[in-house]
C-alpha cells in the first residue's frame, strides 16, 4: 500500500512539474518572439541612428527580456509550489480521512459498540483496508451476539437443574417430600446431575480443542462397526419417538483411518441431534458410500430441520439455531462446533443441508488407508 500511495505522489508531481515546463516553455518562446520582433522593429527604426545609440537600446531591451525571463521563473516556480502543496493536501486527506475514521471506530470497539463502520470509497489499498476493517467489525459483532447467547443458555443450562435439584433435596430434607416418594424424586436429582456433568465435560473439551491439547491418533477401524455402536447406544431413544430407522452401508466392513473415538464422538454428536430434533414417529438413517478415494457418512432425519438462514452457521461456535429453547432444551450449542473441529483436524469436510420443515441431513467424509 506504501508503495502504491508513493508512486501517486510521484506522477502526481510529475504531473505538475511537465505542466509547469510547458507553461514556463509557452511564456519563454513567446517572448522570444516579441523580443525577436521589437528587435527587427527598432532596427528599422533605428537605422539612420549613429551605432552608439542602436547598441544602448539594445541593451536596454535584452535587460527588459531578462527580466520578464526572471518574473517568469519565479511565478511558474511559486505556481508549481501552490499546485504541489494543494495536491498533497487532497492526496493526504484521502488517505488520513478514512485512517481517522478507523482509528474513531477502533475506539468505539474498545467501548464494546460494534456498529461503527467505515465509509469505503474508491478501489485502492485504502478503500480495500476499510472493507477488510468493517468486514472485521462485522465478525467481531456477531461474535459478540454468539457470545452474549452463550452466557445466557449456558446461564439457563445450569439455573435451571440447579434450582430443581436444590427445590428436591429441601424437600427430602424438611419432609414436603414424603418417604414413599424419595427413590422417585432422587432418580430425577440424578438425572439433573447427569446434564450437568455433561455441560461441564462439553466445557472442558471446548477449552482443549481451542488450547490444542486435544491430540488425535489415527488408526484403522471400520466405520460401519462404529456406526452400529452408536446407533445401538440410542436405541431408547429411538424407541421412545417410535422413529422408522434405516442402517446402509456398501460393504459389511468399511476401513477408514481416522482417530476412532473422535469419529465415534462425531457420530454420536450428529445421531443424537438427528433423534432429538426428528418428528414423532419420523424417519432417521445412517449411511456409509464407498466413493473411490473416501468414505462418505451420512446421517438424515426427517423433522423440521434448518432454515436456510441458519445453515451457514451450524457450525460456528455456541450458535443455537433453537433460540426459544422450544425442542432443544439439554444443549447449548457446543456439539456441532466440537463436530466441525474434530472434522477439520482430520482435514476431511462436513456440510449440512436441509429443507426446512422437512428433513435434515448432515455429511462428512473420512479417507480411506
Amino acid at each position: 500500500m506504501i508503495k502504491s500511495i508513493f508512486l501517486k505522489y510521484i506522477l502526481a508531481f510529475l504531473a505538475i512539474i511537465t505542466v509547469s515546463f510547458a507553461i514556463f516553455a509557452g511564456v519563454v518562446s513567446m517572448y522570444i518572439i516579441n523580443f525577436s520582433q521589437e528587435t527587427k522593429e527598432t532596427a528599422v527604426a533605428y537605422a539612420a541612428v549613429p551605432e552608439g545609440e542602436l547598441a544602448g537600446h539594445l541593451e536596454d531591451a535584452a535587460a527588459e527580456f531578462i527580466s520578464q525571463i526572471v518574473k517568469t521563473v519565479i511565478i511558474t516556480c511559486l505556481w508549481v509550489l501552490v499546485a504541489a502543496m494543494v495536491i498533497t493536501y487532497l492526496m493526504t486527506e484521502k488517505v488520513i480521512s478514512p485512517v481517522r475514521a478507523m482509528n474513531r471506530a477502533a475506539k468505539s470497539f474498545a467501548a464494546g459498540r460494534f456498529d461503527v463502520r467505515v465509509p469505503v470509497k474508491g478501489g485502492d489499498e485504502v478503500a480495500e483496508l476499510a472493507a477488510a476493517f468493517n468486514s472485521m467489525a462485522a465478525d467481531l459483532a456477531a461474535n459478540e451476539e454468539t457470545q452474549r447467547s452463550f452466557i445466557s443458555n449456558v446461564s439457563h443450562d445450569l439455573r435451571t437443574p440447579m434450582t430443581t435439584i436444590a427445590g428436591f433435596i429441601d424437600g427430602i430434607l424438611d419432609g414436603t417430600i414424603t418417604e414413599d416418594k424419595h427413590a422417585y424424586y432422587l432418580n430425577i436429582i440424578e438425572s439433573e446431575i447427569r446434564r450437568l456433568a455433561r455441560l461441564v465435560t462439553v466445557m472442558f473439551d471446548i477449552t482443549r480443542i481451542q488450547a490444542g491439547e486435544r491430540k488425535f491418533n489415527k488408526t484403522v477401524f471400520d466405520i460401519c462397526e462404529t456406526a452400529r455402536l452408536v446407533l445401538i447406544s440410542l436405541e431408547q431413544k429411538i424407541d421412545a419417538k417410535n422413529l422408522e430407522v434405516e442402517f446402509f452401508c456398501d460393504a459389511e466392513k468399511m476401513q477408514v483411518y481416522a482417530d476412532a473415538d473422535a469419529v465415534h464422538q462425531v457420530l454420536q454428536n450428529l445421531c443424537e441431534n438427528a433423534v432429538k430434533f426428528a418428528y414423532e414417529r419420523g424417519f432417521f438413517k445412517i449411511g456409509i458410500y464407498d466413493k473411490a478415494k473416501w468414505i462418505d457418512v451420512s446421517v438424515f432425519n426427517t423433522g423440521e430441520g434448518i432454515s436456510a438462514e441458519d445453515i451457514p452457521f451450524v457450525f460456528d461456535r455456541f450458535y443455537k439455531s433453537d433460540k426459544s429453547r422450544g425442542l432443544d432444551k439439554s444443549g447449548v450449542g457446543l456439539g456441532l462446533f466440537i463436530t466441525k473441529t474434530i472434522i477439520d483436524a482430520h482435514e476431511e469436510n462436513i456440510q449440512a443441508s436441509s429443507e426446512y420443515g422437512r428433513n435434515c441431513e448432515f455429511v462428512f467424509t473420512l479417507r480411506k488407508p
